[in-house]
C-alpha cells in the first residue's frame, strides 16, 4: 500500500521534469551542439533556458507543495489522501530535478556524456546511502527526502563541471 501511494505521488510529482523539463532539453540539445565550440554563446544560451524552465516548473512545484491535498483529491481521489505529504516532499524533488536536468543537454552537447553519468551516480549513492534510515523514520515521506538528498547530491558535480566547460 505504502509503495502505490510513493507511486502515485512520484508520478504527480515528476509532472514539471517530464512535461517542461524533458522537452526543453530535446529542443535545446541540437541547438547547443551548434554552438558547442562557442563557450560564451552557449552558456548565454543555458542560463536563458535553465531560467525559463525555473519560471514553469517552481510555480507548478510551489502549487503542488501548497496545495497537495487538493491536487490528490482532483487527479487521484479521497482514497489516496495519504499521498499528500510525500507529494509535498517530492514536489521539491520534482522542482530540483527539473533545473538540474537542464546541464545535461550542455554535456551532451559538448560530447562529456560520462558527466551525466558521473551526476547519475552521486545522484543514486545519495539517494540509496539515507534511503532505508529514512524510510523506517519518516515511512514513505523518508523516501522522498532520500530523492531530494540524491537530487541535490548531483548538484555540486554538475556545477563544477559547467563551470570547467564555461571558462573554456
Amino acid at each position: 500500500a505504502s509503495l502505490g501511494l510513493y507511486q502515485q505521488a512520484y508520478r504527480v510529482s515528476t509532472l514539471p521534469i517530464s512535461e517542461v523539463g524533458e522537452v526543453f532539453n530535446k529542443v535545446t540539445f541540437p541547438t547547443y551542439s551548434k554552438i558547442a565550440e562557442d563557450t560564451e554563446r552557449l552558456k548565454k544560451a543555458f542560463l536563458k533556458v535553465t531560467t525559463v524552465i525555473s519560471l514553469l516548473v517552481i510555480p507548478f512545484g510551489l502549487t503542488l507543495f501548497f496545495f497537495a491535498r487538493e491536487v490528490v483529491l482532483i487527479l487521484l481521489g479521497d482514497k489516496w489522501l495519504e499521498a499528500t505529504d510525500a507529494l509535498k516532499v517530492l514536489a521539491v524533488f520534482g522542482i530540483i530535478k527539473a533545473i538540474s536536468n537542464s546541464a545535461y543537454s550542455v554535456f551532451l552537447s559538448v560530447r562529456k556524456q560520462e558527466i551525466v553519468t558521473l551526476i547519475t551516480l552521486v545522484g543514486i549513492l545519495g539517494l540509496s546511502i539515507p534511503l532505508i534510515p529514512l524510510i523506517n523514520k519518516f515511512g514513505i515521506v523518508g523516501a522522498g527526502y532520500a530523492t531530494i538528498i540524491g537530487a541535490l547530491a548531483g548538484i555540486p558535480v554538475g556545477a563544477y563541471y559547467l563551470l570547467r566547460i564555461f571558462k573554456k
